[in-house]
């Protein structure tokens, strides 16, 4: 979590990683699954504390997302990747 610049705010943000090469916790390097965090580009992403709270409150099995990104990615493969045209 990172302040806002001095300009008056009084909120903070996330800034969660989307680079080409991030390996999650507990996945071996060439797991698909590390393609949910990653990104053909390095980029800047930042969410504001408040909209995360509320998105969280709005749907509370936020994990499940993540874990059916995962699978949907190891059911489709890295041949299914490539057909998709993807980097």
């Amino acid at each position: 979590m990172l302040p806002w610049p001095s300009s008056g705010w009084k909120e903070s943000c996330r800034s969660p990683a989307f680079i080409r090469t991030i390996n999650l916790a507990g996945c071996a390097p060439e797991d698909i699954a590390n393609y949910t965090n990653r990104s053909p580009y390095p980029m800047l992403h930042l969410l504001r504390e408040a909209s995360v709270d509320r998105a969280v409150a709005a749907f509370p099995e936020a994990a499940e997302i993540y874990e059916r990104n995962i699978a949907t990615l190891r059911l489709l493969g890295r041949e299914g990747w490539r057909r998709l045209g993807l980097r």
